[in-house]
């Protein structure tokens, strides 16, 4: 099993509702598009599965490791090992080379460090020139950062990958070949995703559609969360 959630009951700091997911679980090797609309938990629950957010109750296992039993430099280390995560935003590192930020990112996975012959497959796939790899990411463009981030998520070839809204800003032909791009690289590490999105239009590209309303809700605590 990739992912299996359950009871899982989390709140923001004085906050009068709680996200619940009862149980849900995702097969190892099984890509999802799940969606639903602003304000339904997507982020929330991306928080959940990669640690940054931690539930007040239920558990949380991926690839068998319960990480919400971990502590938090153990959960930093399990997510650049085990996942890979592509943000809406990219939250790439402006001022670093291309190449640095893969470094950067196999660094903390602990991994031994690449060099430009080991990640030329991955430009290859997503039609960048190897020149790229030494230019600071401020200087590219929107579409190069989106793929640069791409490359980060996946130079540590992750068990699974996690997929925030990325295609907000792109029109539909550069959509379509982002999602080209990411299947294919999922393929190539045998990864498992789930990609979450409001927009239905990118749903053709998945076998398996989930609504998050299906999984997990907001729901009335009564009083206020005091964290």
């Amino acid at each position: 099993m990739s992912v299996e959630m359950s009871s899982v009951v989390f709140s923001y700091p004085k906050s009068y509702n709680s996200f619940v997911c009862d149980s849900w679980k995702l097969q190892q090797g099984e890509r999802v598009f799940l969606y639903g609309p602003s304000g339904s938990g997507k982020s929330t629950l991306l928080s959940l599965l990669c640690g940054i957010a931690t539930p007040n109750s239920g558990t949380i296992t991926i690839n068998d490791t319960q990480i919400n039993d971990l502590s938090q430099s153990k959960r930093d280390r399990f997510r650049a090992t085990n996942l890979g995560i592509v943000f809406q935003q990219f939250n790439l590192i402006p001022y670093l080379s291309v190449m640095q930020n893969l470094q950067l990112s196999v660094h903390l996975a602990n991994k031994q460090s690449i060099d430009e012959k080991q990640v030329a497959p991955m430009l290859g796939m997503l039609n960048l020139e190897s020149s790229i790899l030494r230019k600071p990411v401020s200087d590219l463009s929107v579409g190069q950062r989106q793929r640069v981030a791409i490359m980060r998520a996946c130079v540590n070839a992750p068990n699974l990958m996690l997929v925030d809204e990325p295609t907000s800003s792109l029109d539909t032909e550069a959509r379509d070949g982002f999602m080209q791009m990411l299947m294919s690289l999922c393929e190539m590490n045998q990864s498992s995703l789930i990609f979450v999105s409001h927009d239905k239009a990118l749903r053709h590209h998945f076998d398996k559609h989930v609504a998050l309303n299906d999984i997990c809700s907001w729901r009335s605590t009564g009083s206020k969360t005091v964290c």
